[in-house]
């Protein structure tokens, strides 16, 4: 339905008017985030912090998993670095073995 400039205008301001209008959006965002809805108040302040407080605990949470995969990338990383320096060594002892077997004589040519 087409409307005026104006009414949309007035339609705006008369929503920015209440702190409370709209407030199934807040409680759809607050449950995103982990709010349930029995903790939302008539209070915006009370609201504000329970959301504070719940995105700090679930940063406080995301924190400590990513420091476990860093911890466990580590640990391949160690992993990894033994095999490859137990390969190069194994590589070496077969390079010095080959070294000290005689060489084979070179064919001589006949002109």
């Amino acid at each position: 339905m087409f409307q005026p400039k104006a009414a949309r205008e007035a339609a705006c301001r008369g929503s920015m008017g209440s702190n409370r209008r709209n407030t199934h959006y807040m409680v759809l965002w607050a449950n995103s985030i982990g709010a349930g809805v029995s903790e939302l108040t008539d209070d915006p302040k009370v609201d504000r912090l329970t959301r504070q407080r719940l995105a700090a605990e679930e940063g406080a949470k995301a924190l400590e998993e990513i420091a476990k995969r860093a911890a466990d990338v580590l640990a391949n990383m160690a992993r990894l670095r033994e095999l490859r320096l137990a390969k190069e060594a194994q590589e070496i002892r077969a390079e010095i073995s080959a070294g000290n077997q005689p060489k084979p004589k070179p064919k001589k040519r006949f002109r």
